[in-house]
């Protein structure tokens, strides 16, 4: 079990240990050091924002040490649509973390929201494209680049199973 920071040099310590293993994590993205920052807050959790979205939160407590998503996720990552969230608190899933190393358990987790993050953050994102009859039909993305398809919303909407066009439609 991770040890309870209790004064600043040891929050300091946890600070970059947290930061050392996003780092890993991320460190085949470009620009992933600017991208992600941490942020201590009152309560003891340790809040990760990539994109400056709000993403993750980090706490080490007497009784466990945790690591919270937000419960959106499940919904517009690919990874995870088709899995249910782990217990939910106001909103984010809470999984248990036998210690700051064990994020690494969660790598393609973490990867799969800075992605999404990363995508969010973009101006170049559209609703459809000239293909959506034939992605409505094959009730996925059909575009064959995966820069486009990764900044189509539609795609997430027929993962989800809304099909607004085509023989598929239930809208």
């Amino acid at each position: 079990m991770t040890k309870i920071p209790t004064t600043l040099p040891e929050w300091e310590e946890c600070h970059y240990n947290i930061k050392d293993v996003m780092m890993d994590i991320t460190s085949d993205e470009e620009n992933a050091e600017n991208n992600i920052t941490l942020t201590l807050n009152k309560n003891g959790e340790m809040a990760i924002r990539m994109f400056d979205t709000l993403a993750i939160y980090v706490y080490a407590g007497k009784k466990m040490t945790r690591f919270s998503i937000k419960q959106e996720y499940y919904q517009n990552i690919d990874e995870l649509i088709d899995t249910k969230p782990e217990k939910l608190r106001a909103g984010w899933s809470i999984m248990p973390l036998d210690s700051i190393q064990s994020l690494h358990f969660y790598s393609g987790l973490i990867h799969a929201i800075y992605g999404y993050e990363k995508m969010r953050s973009r101006s170049d994102l559209f609703s459809c494209c000239s293909r959506y009859e034939a992605c409505s039909d094959a009730m996925q993305c059909v575009l064959p680049y995966p820069e486009l398809k990764s900044a189509c919303s539609y795609r997430i909407k027929l993962l989800k199973g809304i099909v607004y066009y085509g023989k598929n439609k239930n809208i």
